[in-house]
């Protein structure tokens, strides 16, 4: 089982990229965290993933495996099937389409290794647990051979991780979570049952999208732990692009973001992220100026009554998909 931390310098820089992937990852329990992600960028393609172990569902601890939970266990080996698929995937001239059908068949196959290795009962189809449990949310991102200012990506997830496109214009949710409330300002509000995640035990799909996304723009990956405590979705944008205002450099970014985020997050919280476009850190800010300036004009949500909130949100929603 693969540490996928600072895997990304197997690989060659993607020349596309304004930085190397900026990565985020914390946990909330010291070597008992049950996120994951791999990050990684070579010279015709990038990979940004991000993988959340369901410790509800995958309490299960396997003494075959030091007393890992399932969560922690499932979620740092599907890192590792992407790591892997990608790494095969970027090695040609050309990659062409990005093999998510591939990429499940290499998660069931590890996974089943895992559980098969272990000694338990198994898990009936109808429990509530399952074995080895995570969600995932990537982007397979490639140059678009026909304009330069193009990437052609490729968003897939399980759960409610999320893919994510930031851009001058504001913050767009690419993927749509797998709980039975998909409305992202709901979701902060009512504990929504998740309905779709990885798992060795039970059935589950990849949901799969293809975009064509125009530069400049930030794509990202995070678990829930990044968004999830916030009031409500304009609060994660004004976090992550101010801090963005107030940073020097790309690494000062990755600190304050890290503090800023975990002042409220009460789970790990994981993020990866990769900038094209902008050139150089500087223009990166001062594309977003205006755009912060917006959001905190139009956007003060401390204080506001539920109402106002609601009206906020249907307001700002308008744009908040692709």
């Amino acid at each position: 089982m693969t540490n996928t931390t600072d895997i990304a310098d197997r690989c060659r820089f993607f020349a596309s990229a304004d930085f190397e992937p900026l990565v985020i990852a914390c946990e909330s329990r010291p070597e008992n965290g049950e996120d994951s992600y791999f990050a990684a960028a070579s010279e015709n393609a990038a990979f940004l993933g991000v993988f959340d172990g369901c410790g509800g569902s995958g309490a299960r601890s396997y003494s075959e495996y030091g007393g890992k939970t399932g969560a922690y266990i499932a979620s740092r080996v599907t890192a590792e099937a992407a790591m892997n698929r990608f790494c095969e995937w970027a090695d040609r001239d050309k990659p062409g389409a990005p093999p998510v059908d591939l990429l499940k068949k290499d998660i069931d196959e590890a996974l089943a290794r895992y559980r098969d290795r272990a000694i338990s009962r198994p898990v009936l189809r109808g429990s509530l647990s399952k074995e080895f449990p995570t969600t995932i949310a990537c982007e397979f991102i490639m140059p678009d051979p026909e304009d330069e200012n193009v990437l052609k990506v490729d968003f897939a997830w399980a759960g409610d991780s999320r893919c994510y496109v930031l851009t001058p214009s504001g913050l767009c949710q690419t993927s749509v979570d797998d709980l039975s409330v998909t409305d992202a300002f709901q979701n902060l509000r009512e504990d929504a049952a998740l309905l779709n995640v990885i798992s060795a035990s039970h059935s589950y799909r990849i949901n799969e999208r293809k975009l064509k996304i125009r530069k400049p723009c930030i794509l990202f990956t995070a678990t829930d732990g990044c968004f999830g405590y916030l009031k409500t979705p304009m609060d994660f944008e004004r976090l992550l692009i101010g801090t963005l205002a107030e940073a020097k450099s790309v690494s000062e970014w990755k600190e304050y973001l890290t503090e800023e985020m975990g002042k409220v997050a009460g789970d790990d919280y994981t993020l990866c992220a990769l900038a094209f476009g902008f050139g150089t850190f500087e223009n990166m800010q001062q594309q977003f100026l205006q755009r912060l300036q917006y959001l905190q004009s139009e956007y003060q949500t401390d204080g506001a009554a539920p109402e106002e909130l609601e009206a906020m949100w249907n307001n700002y929603k308008e744009s908040y998909r692709i």
